[in-house]
């Protein structure tokens, strides 16, 4: 009798355990999916994902609650008002902050003072993560990160303060991101040198250039990008002629296209795409479709082909006949074929295989050469079963602002109990 008592006790254990392990693992799955999904059905900012946002906003998972409000501020959601008070009472500060942010965004003025206070707040991870929430607000506070870019004596605030002022483009910062590409701390070099490529004032690209030779490998990566951005902003619409003075520029660019560093190649391509370099097409194409290849590589290597396209086009619209169009449309591979097959529809075959070693990396490649045809496939792929894989993909649906991706996203967050 006791025998069969203990054996019943042990198999009750057993059984308790691999609940608990069932729940772990199910908690985990459905905060991977749904931050990553919060997120994407905020940039997307359709109504429909309201009743779904307001559910995360009650979750027991300050991430989820976190998400859920800042993306209910952003699909300007009203009836979210009441629940997102109480968030902004939270004890977690990343739910605090972007409950108050979100208030902020629905019109409730009381609530700025308290966001800005917490610029003021001894965490710096509290002062960085307010410094992106206000950057996201747009011009209204910039002279604010200003302020955090010159006086806050955290290096990563200060890259976030660069970071937001060069998304915003906000070109009274120039002078000050300048001195930032001067900086001891490459991190904060790096960000200066990305955010004057997307300000894009010809007057950086005598600090950029001094950037080429930095000891950083990334910083020098940031600038090559930056500085053909600046340089292909200043020649369009003029007649190119090889880009007078850029030969030594392009000797590098060309250099670092065979360096075994993902970053250098990456922002090589990015670079020579930017400057009109079609030779880079046969390379971009064979790196993508290796399996062997970083996804950094197979990312920014679909954004230089985006970035050649129009180019492209150009080039083939001036054909003369319709058999010289075929000819250089087809050695240009305008249409982007690898052995025969489009581009778009080697990634969304690998998206549909699970066994396919460009699986992981199909849905971030996809978004990068931004075909709508293969909107529906990466809808499809929501119910893949890796958690993780789900949330890559609803990320770049939100990314790619697809509307009709919403009741897909919203159907699999219920399916994780929302």
């Amino acid at each position: 009798m006791r025998k069969l008592a203990l054996v019943v006790a042990l198999a009750v254990l057993a059984s308790l355990f691999s609940f608990s392990l069932w729940a772990q693992e199910n908690k985990y799955s459905r905060i991977v999916f749904c931050t990553k999904a919060f997120e994407a059905l905020g940039k997307i900012s359709d109504p429909g994902a309201e009743k779904v946002l307001i559910q995360g906003l009650k979750s027991r998972d300050f991430l989820l609650r976190a998400y859920a409000a800042q993306a209910l501020g952003r699909i300007n959601s009203k009836d979210a008002v009441p629940w997102l008070k109480m968030a902004a009472g939270d004890r977690n500060y990343l739910t605090k902050i972007f409950a108050t942010k979100a208030l902020v965004q629905l019109g409730q003025v009381s609530y700025e003072k308290k966001l800005l206070n917490f610029l003021n707040e001894e965490l710096p991870e509290v002062r960085v993560i307010t410094v992106e929430q206000l950057g996201d607000l747009g011009n209204r506070y910039l002279f604010l990160l200003v302020r955090a870019l010159l006086e806050d004596k955290n290096d990563i605030v200060r890259i976030k303060a660069i970071e937001q002022l060069g998304k915003n483009r906000f070109n009274p910062a120039l002078v000050y991101i300048k001195e930032a590409s001067r900086d001891k701390n490459p991190m904060v070099r790096q960000a200066a040198c990305v955010a004057l490529g997307k300000i894009g004032s010809e007057e950086s690209t005598v600090l950029l250039n001094l950037r080429l030779s930095d000891p950083d490998i990334y910083v020098r990566a940031a600038a090559k990008a930056a500085l053909s951005a600046i340089t292909a902003a200043k020649s369009k619409g003029a007649k190119k002629k090889g880009l007078g003075g850029q030969d030594k520029f392009k000797a590098l660019l060309w250099q670092d296209i065979r360096s075994p560093n993902p970053a250098a190649r990456a922002s090589s391509y990015i670079a020579l795409a930017n400057l009109d370099e079609t030779k880079i097409v046969p390379l971009a194409l064979k790196e993508m479709v290796s399996a062997d290849s970083p996804a950094l590589i197979k990312r920014e290597g679909a954004r230089a082909l985006m970035i050649l396209k129009p180019y492209l086009y150009k080039l083939v619209s001036k054909a003369g006949s319709k058999e010289d169009m075929s000819i250089l449309s087809e050695n240009l591979q305008i249409y982007y074929t690898v052995d025969g097959k489009n581009l778009v529809t080697i990634f969304i075959d690998a998206l549909r295989d699970a066994k396919n070693p460009l699986h992981k990396d199909a849905p971030a490649v996809l978004k990068e050469l931004n075909e709508s045809t293969s909107y529906p496939f990466l809808r499809e792929a929501l119910s893949d079963k890796d958690p993780e894989f789900q949330a890559s993909v609803a990320y770049v649906l939100g990314d790619l602002k697809d509307k009709d991706a919403v009741p897909y996203i919203v159907n699999v967050c219920r399916q994780y109990g929302l």
